[in-house]
């Protein structure tokens, strides 16, 4: 018996036996912190009338999406994942600076920050001749 006869089945029993190292290798998913994947756009909206921001991120496990206005969290109810709606928006309670952030225990990630403006409304007054205000 020559030494390739010896060694070929110790090889061969060797190279069929599972190897766990790579079978975990193939399917495992590595965690990872949370990237904003869409940033929430500057809105200008007329009075009264409603509106949303969007917010997305990528993150393993799923980020946890929290909103905050003028730096500080904000405290609405209007919150469904990651997107930030008005029912109706209001001069003084809506416009400010609003921005998300993206957490998971991995780590956090900030949005840009998206402006929430009220449009003015323009009220034209005829007078008695017919003309505009300003063509008086």
């Amino acid at each position: 018996m020559d030494i390739c006869e010896f060694f070929l089945p110790f090889l061969f029993f060797i190279w069929i036996i599972p190897r766990p190292i790579d079978s975990q290798i193939v399917g495992k998913k590595e965690n990872f912190p949370p990237k904003i994947t869409e940033h929430p756009s500057a809105l200008v909206v007329v009075r009264d009338n409603p509106a949303s921001f969007r917010c997305r991120a990528d993150a393993r496990p799923v980020a946890t999406i929290r909103w905050y206005k003028d730096g500080e969290p904000y405290q609405g109810t209007n919150v469904d994942d990651g997107d930030l709606f008005f029912l109706k928006v209001t001069n003084n309670q809506n416009t400010g600076v609003y921005y998300c952030e993206a957490t998971n225990y991995l780590g956090s990630a900030r949005s840009n920050n998206a402006t929430l403006d009220v449009a003015c409304e323009f009220v034209f007054l005829f007078n008695e001749t017919g003309k505009r205000g300003w063509e008086a």
